[in-house]
């Protein structure tokens, strides 16, 4: 039994506990106590709760940080990709729709738009973002995920192709 609890506790050193975020959390949560104004410290401590998939807790952060700051940016690209994360691409959408329309062409939200599009079967609407963000940056991973995309559009319909 004690080789048992032993063996557990080694393995459980050996794990990284996502690399330092818990303390990256510990940090941001000690600065939002000394400055709870401040709707970027609840936008940081979101991403950082994303990337533990704490995903309520990211979520409640970006109401927080919102209700501070309605027009903060980043309150919607974070809560596009959380959006995307939890497959609710309906939010996913409508948040990197409000990020665009802040900051036209970035091409991360142009990518995470594109991506909840094509899973709500929106698929003109997700080539269309694809290419935008091609003709932005080509990346070549993107050319295949948009073909992947593009094969699902009806017969007959015309297809638009970026050149890099």
């Amino acid at each position: 039994m004690l080789a048992v609890a032993f063996a557990l506790l080694f393995v459980e050193a050996r794990l990284p506990a996502h690399d330092g975020l818990a303390e990256q959390i510990a940090a941001v949560s000690a600065q939002i106590a000394a400055s709870p104004a401040r709707p970027e410290l609840f936008v940081k401590r979101a991403e950082l709760y994303r990337a533990t998939r704490q995903y309520p807790q990211a979520l409640a952060d970006l109401d927080r940080a919102t209700r501070l700051d309605p027009a903060l940016a980043a309150a919607d690209l974070v809560r596009t990709y959380l959006s995307l994360d939890t497959g609710d691409f309906r939010s996913a959408a409508g948040a990197a729709t409000r990020f665009l329309t802040r900051q036209p062409g970035h091409v991360g939200a142009l990518i995470a738009r594109a991506r909840a599009f094509a899973k709500l079967g929106r698929v003109a609407d997700a080539t269309a973002d694809f290419t935008r963000a091609l003709e932005a940056q080509p990346q070549p991973d993107l050319y295949v995920e948009r073909a992947h995309r593009d094969d699902r559009r009806p017969r007959g319909h015309r297809r638009r192709v970026a050149r890099p």
